[in-house]
């Protein structure tokens, strides 16, 4: 065997000068690549930046080496950038293992977590990265479908019918109408142990088949007539149909009619539009009731401020102030059974509210009867008017007493959390058989020898302009159970500014517009006495011409919305086209969100009659001086 041969010093020259040439090549082209690398880099950073869904990496330790602008949005400002930490660093501790296990096992998940906005919901697609060096990476992609609980939970509570969510075969959600067609509790329905395969005949199974096979390929099957075993045996004829739950996987909806419920059905839709015309017959009675207080309120206003308290007449002018305000009340309940209410809508705590009344209502109902509350110290937030609400527990826990009477017995008050925040009020009273409860929401019906039949009523209208729900149950005999389910609000509960006392009197010139001679009559004198010069308008079109005349020296025009020959709609959208600055004030007997909806112009204020003269010389100063927004088109 013979040796190598040894390179002579010229070849070893050679190849040395061949090597270097090629590394100078490698070392020309080393930028281009690197260029390529960074503008690949830069692409990937963009697109998933600029993703709606959340994105990240981290390595095999936790760390998150990458997450996208959306997911450094949604980590909380206190925590500063995520890169570099784990979700310990990141999360409360509950939330932090939740999320690491998951990543471990590289699941599929539903992923909630608090933000500063509240808790938002991810379906969050899990995947492992492993890198030319062998280095083991895991990263998580996922949108946000928040919305689409609240969007379910409207679904299930405003059905009439039943609504059954399932994952492959297992029941994960209904509404709570399903579980009393078939004998179970909705507790027993989700808690694992029932599914919809073993509810079902084993003479449906094919046809379940077809409908699952329908399902995958379209997104939905057409409904079908079939049976569902309820607990004690008996068979249940539905008609299901079926649609797939977006992006999961096996989850769908089953929306089930129980055969028999038709004529039943039927009579809810009669009943419903019996209800609207009802509500559209009582607000415009409201309306005009309301006009007839604003001249009975404002003229007694203004008796009383030109006579002293010591007066034998004061005393006769103030009862007629009182007794004003309280028809005024009960027009209001009148607005809210036809859902015209006015309302301020803000953040509330459902549970709070019913804390805060919670003395007054011990006082209106019987020492006999045991008043106990289960509130929920962590509720959701509700977008609703906080008196409005402290109104339909008023009447709730009032009718509960009356249903007890002077037995002993117990008004149970409770509100929590499921598909929504509810709010529940159960007594121990007479019961209602089926006729009563058909008609316990119809205006002016009552089983009270001095009722007046509006509490329901209104109930029912400040529900429904709350987008809740109301269901009722009730046993001759047993007791009644109001529930009421409100969807999950999205205000940030505001922080109301101070704001110093100030002068309501001025010297501006003010134009008013009404039709009502006594309306005009009074406002004019309330203005006067207030300091203001004052020019009257005895319909739109005369609006329009005394503004014309002096727009240079009109402050603020205050109209009314129901005119003749030109309303006030039609009378703003004239003076907006002379003075697109003009300054204006609505009113009306209907509620703010109808008058303004109806106008469809964006006004500076809104007088609800009647109105007191110190709430028309509050509300005439804040649009003066600039310090009332601008109220746009609701709706």
């Amino acid at each position: 065997m013979s040796s190598p041969r040894t390179l002579t010093d010229g070849e070893e020259l050679a190849f040395l000068r061949g090597r270097v040439a090629e590394l100078e090549k490698l070392a020309a082209e080393l930028p281009k690549v690197s260029a390529a690398l960074e503008e690949n880099r830069r692409l990937f950073d963009s697109f998933l930046s600029h993703a709606a869904s959340v994105a990240w990496l981290k390595d095999e330790l936790g760390r998150y080496v990458f997450a996208n602008r959306r997911f450094q949005e949604v980590v909380p400002q206190a925590a500063g950038s995520c890169i570099g930490r784990t979700d310990r660093e990141l999360w409360p501790a509950a939330v932090a293992e939740r999320i690491r296990n998951n990543d471990v096992e590289l699941k599929d998940t539903v992923e909630t977590v608090p933000t500063e906005f509240g808790e938002r919901r991810f379906r969050v697609r899990r995947f492992p990265f492993r890198t030319a060096s062998g280095r083991l990476y895991s990263g998580g992609i996922g949108p946000d479908i928040t919305g689409e609980k609240a969007t379910l939970a409207r679904l299930y509570h405003s059905a009439v019918n039943g609504v059954m969510e399932c994952s492959g075969e297992r029941i994960v959600g209904a509404n709570e109408t399903l579980p009393g067609w078939l004998g179970y509790t909705r507790e027993e329905m989700l808690s694992g142990g029932l599914n919809w395969r073993a509810m079902t005949p084993e003479r449906f199974r094919e046809r379940d088949d077809e409908a699952l096979a329908e399902l995958r390929a379209t997104g939905a099957f057409k409904p079908y007539e079939k049976e569902f075993l309820a607990r004690d045996g008996k068979l249940v004829p539905v008609v299901v149909g079926g649609s797939e739950l977006g992006a999961r996987h096996g989850s769908f909806l089953f929306f089930i009619l129980k055969l028999g419920e038709q004529e039943q059905m039927e009579g809810r839709l009669l009943r419903s539009q019996k209800l609207e015309s009802l509500g559209v017959i009582a607000g415009g009675v409201a309306h005009d009731f309301n006009n007839l207080l604003a001249t009975i309120m404002g003229n007694a206003n203004l008796a009383q401020d030109a006579l002293p308290r010591e007066h034998p007449v004061f005393r006769y002018v103030n009862d007629v102030v009182v007794a004003s305000r309280r028809a005024s009340d009960l027009t209001q309940q009148v607005l809210a059974y036809s859902g015209r209410a006015h309302v301020s809508i803000k953040a509330v705590d459902l549970s709070r509210a019913v804390r805060e009344i919670g003395s007054l209502l011990g006082t209106t109902i019987s020492k006999k009867i045991e008043l106990r509350f289960e509130l929920s110290p962590e509720l959701p937030t509700i977008d609703a008017d906080e008196g409005q609400l402290q109104q339909i527990i008023m009447n709730l826990v009032i009718n509960a007493s009356d249903a007890i009477g002077e037995q002993p017995g117990e008004i149970l008050v409770r509100t929590w959390s499921d598909h929504g925040v509810c709010f529940e009020v159960r007594d121990t009273g007479c019961g209602m058989d089926e006729e009563t409860k058909a008609r316990i929401f119809d205006p002016f019906f009552t089983t009270k020898s001095n009722g007046r039949g509006l509490g329901l009523a209104a109930v029912l209208g400040i529900v429904r302009k709350h987008e809740g729900t109301l269901v009722v149950g009730s046993e001759s005999g047993v007791g009644t159970t109001f529930r009421v389910t409100f969807p999950a609000g999205k205000i940030q509960a505001p922080r109301s500014p101070q704001t110093a006392l100030r002068d309501y009197r001025g010297t501006e010139t003010i134009l008013v517009a009404d039709d009502d001679e006594a309306i005009q009559r009074m406002t004019k004198i309330a203005l006067e006495r207030l300091g203001y010069k004052v020019l009257v308008a005895v319909n739109g079109q005369d609006a329009v011409d005394v503004f014309r005349e002096h727009s240079n020296e009109i402050a603020v025009i205050l109209i009314d919305w129901a005119m003749p020959v030109m309303n006030g709609e039609e009378a703003i959208a004239c003076i907006f086209d002379m003075d697109p600055n003009a300054k204006t004030i609505l009113s009306s007997g209907y509620a703010e969100a109808d008058s303004l909806q109806r106008a469809g112009l964006a006004t500076k204020g809104f007088l609800q009659k009647p109105y007191t003269t110190t709430r028309l010389a509050l509300t005439l100063r804040d649009v003066i001086d600039g310090m009332a927004p601008v109220l746009n088109r609701v709706g």
